[in-house]
């Protein structure tokens, strides 16, 4: 009976109400008016994000199916696609393979406002399969330049599966350049990939196997006196395999055909071609001839190891004593150098320091002539003792002078042990300036080399102390009445 009372409905329900004005016994009056309690429609759900469908240019959409409303699938961003039912929550949406589209799910109940919801839906292109190219046998070299196919789709990638010491130039390039190290086999894998798809791989064997060590077969031995056998003394082979063969001369042996210092067993009077071959497949191989004659020569000569005696000015000399014949000691070059006894293969030697000294040991069995080796005897200085000077602790600027000692023997050179940054206006000088970072306190280091000699190096504190802070103490005060501010 209240002109302006509430009214409660069921929701989804149309009502037409009526107002009627009763004064008894007049005519009574009466209007009507429409009250509707439309449903919002139901929230929308597009559904998860699906941006790995490789190689795929179809999806089945998970939009939430509307109790409340109609469901209409749009295409917000991307170019190309349709559904198969617009107005099916698992609408399957084809598009264009590498495209990336925006699908926005709306839920309509009119009059009431909309519902809407989007979704990502991404087709990446597979990458383009990987062929990292044909096997390679590099003989001789420790460098190639790799033949894998440019990718089309997708970025590519070198790797070293397996092999030790192996470089690209340019690992991203199909035709990168690759060095390694001679003698190492390398697997090299060739990988090609777009995010977020499965990567594509290919492996290629590259060889870098040694040519074979260069043959040489030894000196000639041709007064090999009064013995019918010698010790071939051809090199070790560092790459390949070694093998004597009898290229003239009659019958002979070899006590091991295959050691390069094999003993040669043959006749006495004859003189014989013998050669030395290495072999290291598939490189090829290489070969040295040496002629062996077996005369009554004298012991075949050897000087001993050659020495480098740092600091030093005495060497002890270790030639062969003769089976045959006598020896003797001379000097072929150097000066002020004095052999102790020259008949002596275990004699000593004095010489200058810092000089170098070629001595032979001659074995002489006449008449079948002479045999000499040579020895080098070095006795280079010691570097001079390194000083790297007093350590420094200086405020304000970040360069400091250094006071090392100049090297009388030997060179100089500057380096940082500890300190981050920093860089020498001449790291072979000994007062070279130093410049750092304020703050930070470096350890260098200064080495006087005078080689083969063991160097010398000392090293020097360098501190670039920050200054302190400005002081401000703030503004005077007058407080009357106060004890305290």
């Amino acid at each position: 009976s209240s002109a302006s009372s509430s009214f409660s409905g069921s929701a989804g329900t149309s009502y037409t109400l009526r107002w009627t004005i009763s004064n008894a016994p007049c005519t009574a009056t009466s209007d009507e008016v429409v009250v509707t309690f439309n449903q919002n429609p139901t929230t929308a759900n597009a559904g998860s994000d699906q941006t790995s469908l490789c190689g795929l240019t179809s999806a089945t959409l998970g939009g939430n199916t509307p109790t409340v409303g109609t469901g209409l699938w749009s295409i917000v961003s991307g170019t190309g696609g349709s559904f198969s039912n617009a107005s099916a929550a698992n609408s399957v949406f084809v598009g264009t393979a590498g495209s990336s589209y925006t699908l926005r799910w709306t839920i309509s109940n009119a009059p009431c406002a909309t519902s809407s919801d989007d979704v990502l839906i991404i087709f990446p292109l597979n990458p383009s399969i990987a062929n990292a190219g044909l096997d390679q046998t590099n003989c001789g070299l420790t460098s190639t330049t790799l033949t894998a196919t440019t990718p089309t789709v997708g970025t590519g990638l070198w790797s070293v599966v397996s092999g030790a010491g192996g470089t690209f130039v340019n690992s991203g390039s199909a035709t990168s350049a690759f060095s390694g190290v001679a003698g190492t086999t390398y697997t090299l894998r060739w990988t090609i990939s777009n995010s977020p798809c499965t990567a594509s791989t290919d492996d290629v064997i590259i060889g870098f196997p040694q040519n074979p060590s260069t043959a040489n077969a030894g000196t000639d031995q041709l007064s090999l006196c009064g013995t019918n056998s010698t010790s071939l003394a051809s090199n070790t082979p560092t790459a390949g395999t070694g093998l004597w063969t009898i290229i003239s001369g009659g019958t002979g042996s070899f006590g091991n055909t295959t050691s390069a210092n094999s003993t040669f067993t043959g006749t006495i009077g004859n003189t014989y071609t013998l050669r030395w071959t290495i072999t290291n497949n598939p490189c090829g191989n290489s070969s040295d001839d040496v002629v062996v004659s077996f005369n009554q020569n004298p012991s075949v000569s050897n000087a001993g190891a050659d020495q480098t005696l740092c600091g030093a000015t005495s060497a002890s000399l270790s030639a062969n004593t003769p089976a045959l014949g006598t020896g003797s000691w001379s000097i072929i070059s150097g000066s002020g150098g004095n052999i102790l006894s020259s008949a002596s293969p275990t004699t000593t030697f004095t010489g200058a320091a810092g000089n170098s000294y070629t001595l032979r040991w001659t074995i002489s069995n006449s008449p079948c002539g002479s045999s000499s080796d040579d020895v080098s005897i070095s006795f280079p200085l010691n570097p001079t003792v390194s000083n790297a000077g007093t350590d420094q602790n200086i405020c304000s600027v970040t360069t400091a002078n250094l006071s090392a000692n100049v090297p009388v023997t030997g060179t100089g050179l500057w380096t940082k042990i500890s300190g981050a940054g920093g860089s020498f206006s001449n790291a072979s000088s000994a007062t070279s300036n130093f410049t750092g970072t304020a703050g930070v306190t470096y350890t260098l280091r200064w080495t006087i080399s005078n080689s083969p000699c063991t160097s010398s190096n000392d090293d020097v504190l360098i501190s670039f102390n920050q200054n302190p802070s400005i002081s401000s103490a703030g503004t005077d005060q007058t407080l009357c009445g106060a004890s305290a501010a």
